[in-house]
């Protein structure tokens, strides 16, 4: 079988997200593993390198602030970028998905608001879990657009369920394979 390592990362605007190995070592260790390695390529995936929110396609596009990617099942790319999340069509495409402006506000598509988002994550019916720290929130967008509160109310430590819960800063997230 053969296999074809893309890239150790990918790059948007300023912020490069390591997916395999980054180290010449560690990129030779990954093709021992992997019986044979087809091909090694680079590349941008979008953005521009000037900090701004433009959407278009590959390189029209801008980011302002990325800090986290995710992939979905179609291959889509979506960008936690400051207040909003943004999406990156296979053919490179960027265009806005959820969130535009600071503030809270559960919605669909734009109308939601996030302060900001750090982290976000894809489950298997590609639904997508955002942190979204200033809110002391964890954040659903379903795949139609749609975004509601998962957990999280005012500052501070206690477990619960949905809004019984509290989060200082929540700042990573993950999901299961189920």
């Amino acid at each position: 079988m053969k296999a074809t390592l893309l890239f150790a990362g990918i790059c948007l605007s300023t912020l490069c997200v390591p997916l395999w190995p980054v180290s010449a070592e560690e990129i030779e260790a990954e093709a021992a593993v992997q019986a044979e390695v087809d091909t090694l390529t680079a590349g941008l995936l979008a953005g521009n390198f000037v900090p701004a929110s433009l959407n278009g396609l590959k390189t029209d596009a801008a980011f302002v602030g990325p800090s986290d990617i995710a992939v979905d099942s179609s291959g889509n790319v979506f960008v936690a970028d400051g207040k909003s999340i943004r999406k990156i069509s296979p053919d490179g495409r960027v265009s806005p998905f959820a969130g535009s402006n600071e503030g809270f506000a559960d919605g669909h598509g734009v109308t939601a608001r996030f302060s900001t988002n750090v982290a976000i994550a894809i489950d298997a019916d590609d639904n997508i879990y955002v942190t979204d720290p200033k809110n002391r929130k964890i954040r659903k967008i379903t795949p139609a657009g749609y975004v509601s509160t998962l957990a999280g109310s005012t500052s501070g430590h206690r477990d619960g369920l949905g809004t019984d819960a509290q989060f200082v800063s929540p700042q990573a997230i993950a999901v299961d394979a189920a």
